[in-house]
C-alpha cells in the first residue's frame, strides 16, 4: 500500500471501532473498512461519537477509506493495562497491515495516562508496550505484512519490525521517535535499516528524539499544521511523501537528546 493510505489506516486506529463493529470484531468476524467509517461520519454527524466530532482531517479520511476494498481482521485494545491498541487489515491482493495506535491522554478519551508515562520511562528501561507490539505482529508470522503506525504507534511498529517472526515482514511509520543508541544489537539494527522506513515531517521534535537504525527520511509539512499531526504531511499524486530539507531545530533536538540521556540515566541511577 502506498504510504499515504498507511497514514490514512494509522489515523483510523486513534478511533475506537462503534459499538455495531467492535461486537462484530470480537465474534472474530472480518468487517469491510467502510462498515467503520461510515458509523464513524454518522455518529459525528449526530453528536454522538465518543470523544468529539471528527476533526476535518479524519473526515476526509475516513470518506475517502470508505471507498477502498479493505477489512478490519483484528482488534486489540489494552487501554485498561498496557496501554496498546493495534487493529489488522486486509486489502483485496491479501496484504495485511497491522497499525498500531499512538499516544492518548486521560485529558482525551483513555482512561488514563500510561502512554506517556511509558514514553519518558521506556529510553531507561523497555516499554511496557513492546510485548504487546510484537504479539500482534507475531500473529502473522508468513503474511504479506506490512507494520505501521504515528507517532508512539511508529515506535512499537518499528520494536516489532526488529522482533518480528515474519522474515518478510517490513514497517512504513511516520514521526515514531527513536530508541537509546545501545538499546538493539547489530542484527536488530540490520533489520530496521533494511525494511523499516520512518517518515519524519522536516520540523517535527519527536520524529527527532534519540537514535534511529531505521532508514528515516525527511518530509514536506503542511504550513500552519502542527508538524506532529498525521495531518502535517504533504504527498505527491501518487501517494509518497514530499522530500524537504531537515530543519535546524530538528537536527539541534537530535544532537540534544543523544547526548542528554546518559547522563539523565546515571541521575536516575544514583538517585536510586
Amino acid at each position: 500500500m502506498e504510504p499515504r493510505l498507511l497514514l490514512a489506516l494509522c489515523g483510523l486506529t486513534y478511533r475506537n471501532p462503534p459499538e455495531n463493529v467492535a461486537l462484530r470484531l470480537a465474534r472474530g468476524k472480518e468487517v469491510p473498512i467502510r462498515d467503520m467509517c461510515r458509523e464513524l461520519l454518522r455518529l459525528s454527524d449526530t453528536g454522538e461519537l465518543p470523544c468529539g466530532e471528527l476533526r476535518h482531517w479524519e473526515w476526509e479520511t475516513f470518506s475517502r477509506l470508505m471507498h477502498t476494498e479493505i477489512d478490519i481482521i483484528r482488534y486489540i485494545n489494552r487501554n485498561d493495562s498496557s496501554g496498546f491498541v493495534g487493529m489488522a487489515f486486509r486489502d483485496k491482493r491479501g496484504q495485511i497491515v497491522a497499525a498500531m495506535r499512538g499516544s492518548e491522554t486521560s485529558m482525551g478519551c483513555a482512561p488514563n495516562d500510561i502512554d506517556w508515562v511509558d514514553n519518558f520511562a521506556a529510553p531507561f528501561s523497555v516499554s511496557v508496550q513492546y510485548q504487546d507490539a510484537e504479539d500482534f505482529a507475531n500473529a502473522f508470522p508468513t503474511d504479506n505484512l506490512t507494520l505501521t503506525g504515528h507517532s508512539k504507534g511508529a515506535n512499537n511498529a518499528l520494536y516489532a519490525l526488529s522482533v518480528a517472526m515474519n522474515e518478510s515482514a517490513r514497517a512504513v511509520v511516520f514521526n515514531g521517535q527513536g530508541f537509546a543508541c545501545d538499546f538493539f544489537h547489530a542484527e536488530q539494527r540490520r533489520t530496521l535499516r533494511q525494511r523499516g522506513v520512518n517518515y519524519v515531517v522536516a520540523d517535527d521534535l519527536v520524529g527527532a528524539l534519540l537514535c534511529h537504525p531505521e532508514n528515516r527520511i525527511f518530509v514536506r509539512g503542511k504550513p500552519g499544521v502542527n508538524p506532529h499531526a498525521p495531518e502535517a504531511f504533504e504527498f505527491h499524486d501518487n501517494g509518497n511523501p514530499i522530500p524537504a530539507m531537515r530543519t535546524l531545530r530538528s537536527r539541534a533536538i537530535d544532537l540534544a537528546s543523544r547526548a542528554a540521556l546518559p547522563l539523565l540515566r546515571r541521575w536516575a541511577h544514583a538517585a536510586r
